[in-house]
């Protein structure tokens, strides 16, 4: 075994700009990059709350889904199945209110107001009867 200072030294790591050192940035450094933002008279929805939710199947692909909301303003309202598999969303072609309106993403908008119950029925684009999540995003007007 070689003494202290004597022997062959252990290779150093990988070098860089023929062999200098790095930037010595920690990591850290600007990025590059595009982007173009949307435009609208709307922001973001937040979690809305709706109380005493319940839904009952009327038909094979069809639920009436009731609700109290707890805020005033316009709604996005979400179905999922649930259960074993998870939580597939259940996409809404149709419902029966004037009032609600079938978005391109499956959800369904409608204008509530506080504390009044609300009630409609959607059908789905498939049958399901398995119980049903629903979630509601509230948008506010700008």
């Amino acid at each position: 075994m070689p003494e202290s200072g004597e022997g062959d030294g252990t290779t150093g790591g990988a070098g860089h700009d023929e062999g200098e050192g790095g930037a010595g940035t920690d990591g850290k450094g600007a990025g590059e990059g595009e982007g173009s933002g949307g435009s609208g008279s709307q922001t973001g929805g937040k979690p809305a709350n709706l109380e005493r939710v319940r839904n009952r199947i009327s038909e094979s692909n069809k639920r009436v889904v009731y609700f109290t909301p707890s805020e005033t303003g316009l709604i996005e309202l979400s179905l999922s199945a649930t259960g074993v598999f998870g939580g597939d969303q259940l996409q809404i072609v149709r419902t029966d209110s004037s009032a609600a309106k079938v978005l391109e993403n499956g959800n369904v908008q409608i204008s509530v107001s506080k504390g009044d119950r609300t009630s409609f029925e959607v059908q789905t684009v498939r049958n399901y009867d398995g119980p049903v999540e629903i979630a509601a995003k509230l948008w506010v007007e700008q």
